[in-house]
């Protein structure tokens, strides 16, 4: 890997941005409610809940 390459490589690494705690709840939110509705659909359809 050429020198110039490897530079770019860090360079982007250092430009990555983590989320928030505001947008990990939201997404914690949203799964959570996903998780409910699977669940909830396999119990009204008769079907068994996977553990």
């Amino acid at each position: 890997m050429a020198i110039n390459h490897r530079q770019f490589l860090s360079g982007k690494a250092l430009t990555v941005t983590w989320p928030t705690a505001v947008q990990v709840r939201h997404w914690s939110q949203v799964f959570r409610a996903l998780r409910v509705q699977w669940i909830y659909r396999g119990l009204y359809n008769g079907n068994p809940s996977p553990n």
